[in-house]
């Protein structure tokens, strides 16, 4: 399925400073001026939705080296986005492949539409930067690990970086750090690995969760679902004993899902990161540009609001809070 979300109705558009006023400099440098008020082109067969805008933040103008040294920097993100070309396989639209469900990250209606997300909106950003439409496709999850997009410009669902799925596809700076957590029965009590491993598990198919209950606990049984909900309503009733998603999946589905609950984690520190097809003839300026992309918005402290907004306020508890299982990973 693929649903066009974003259209640029501007006819400019302005580069992004941490200053109230605009940097005259990025502006003429680094800044489309007058875009073309043709219409873009966008995806056959796609519906599209308007997309809300976030309200203008105002700061109280400071004089001084402090501000010089803000609106300098993000001058300088800016020019850096500003020079890197995205060449999308359609025209005018970048085309990002996601799994679904995924809630936390792309959060959709009872039609399907996405409304919101940490992914979500981190691809409304990207795109915006980037100076095209957004369209998304659902791809599942293992057939993007194992390097097909179906034809996707790049994949933005929640994708580990690790050294076997970077023989299979091109990565852009880490745009996100987790953990995994587990999710039991919320009366269990899992703190070791030796209690671990007397549970029976659920995974989902192509995950590195799924490869470290393969490879770390070693349980007797082995589930395999298709996604991290089917996952934990397993747990609720009874199927499996125990889930290992990644942390911030956990602790956001446990509260869709009764008699469950986030009980343990580990400490893997998978970074996450956009993923591309090492085949695309522009590949290299494709992740040049995206890397641009997600440095200037880390810089903005984008990322961290979109995280805070859709992952941290709807965490079931803090993660600190949760027991370590130690393991060597």
């Amino acid at each position: 399925m693929e649903l066009a979300i974003r259209s640029r109705s501007t006819g400019f558009t302005r580069c992004s400073t941490r200053s109230p006023q605009p940097c005259t400099r990025c502006w003429k440098r680094c800044c489309a001026s007058i875009a073309s008020s043709l219409p873009r082109p966008g995806v056959a067969g796609a519906r599209i939705s308007p997309v809300r805008r976030r309200p203008a933040r105002f700061v109280p103008l400071v004089l001084g080296l402090a501000l010089l040294s803000a609106v300098g920097s993000a001058c300088d993100d800016a020019r850096d986005v500003a020079e890197q070309r995205f060449t999308p396989t359609t025209p005018g639209v970048l085309t990002v492949a996601v799994s679904l469900p995924a809630p936390g990250y792309w959060d959709v209606d009872s039609a399907g539409e996405p409304t919101g997300g940490f992914e979500y909106e981190l691809a409304v950003a990207l795109a915006d930067r980037l100076d095209l439409e957004l369209a998304w496709r659902e791809v599942p999850f293992e057939q993007m690990v194992a390097g097909n997009l179906d034809g996707a410009d790049l994949a933005l669902s929640q994708i580990s970086v690790t050294d076997e799925r970077k023989s299979l596809l091109r990565f852009s700076t880490p745009y996100y750090e987790s953990g995994a957590g587990v999710v039991a029965a919320d009366d269990d009590d899992i703190t070791d690995l030796a209690t671990a491993r007397d549970r029976s598990w659920g995974v989902v198919e192509g995950t590195t969760e799924e490869a470290l209950v393969r490879d770390v606990i070693r349980p007797d049984n082995t589930t395999v679902f298709a996604d991290e909900t089917a996952c934990v309503q397993a747990v609720a009733a009874a199927t499996v004993e125990a889930c290992l998603l990644d942390l911030p999946t956990a602790l956001v589905i446990e509260q869709e899902v009764d008699g469950v609950a986030t009980v343990a984690r580990f400490l893997t520190r998978e970074q996450w990161a956009v993923a591309m097809s090492p085949d695309a003839p522009t590949v290299d300026a494709n992740v040049a540009a995206v890397d641009a992309a997600i440095r200037a918005l880390d810089n903005s402290g984008a990322i961290d609001q979109f995280a805070a907004e859709w992952l941290d306020s709807r965490f079931a508890r803090d993660p600190a809070d949760l027991p370590v299982i130690e393991a060597r990973l």
